[in-house]
């Protein structure tokens, strides 16, 4: 169960640390039970972690061909004919 929970604070701290990265000081302390705990103001005996700068990639260009057909056109009545009832 501590396991989980380390796993559990080392998940919501690598968030934390990849949301305030960008524009400000990220400070990790001690919780209870050496539990670490991450925020973006300091505290008595925080300490400040000098991250690296996010990494960020562009999506590739996506080219759009025109369709060899026009659509077919929108439905303007719909009838059901089975079951009769």
């Amino acid at each position: 169960m501590r396991r989980f929970i380390a796993q559990v604070a080392a998940t919501l701290g690598a968030g934390l640390l990849a949301t305030v990265a960008a524009g400000q000081g990220v400070y990790e302390s001690k919780g209870e039970g050496g539990v670490p705990v991450f925020s973006d103001r300091p505290t008595p005996g925080a300490t400040r972690l000098n991250l690296p700068a996010p990494n960020v990639s562009s999506a590739p260009r996506m080219t759009v061909e025109p369709l060899a057909e026009p659509p077919p056109p929108p439905y303007t009545a719909l009838r059901i004919v089975k079951p009769e009832s």
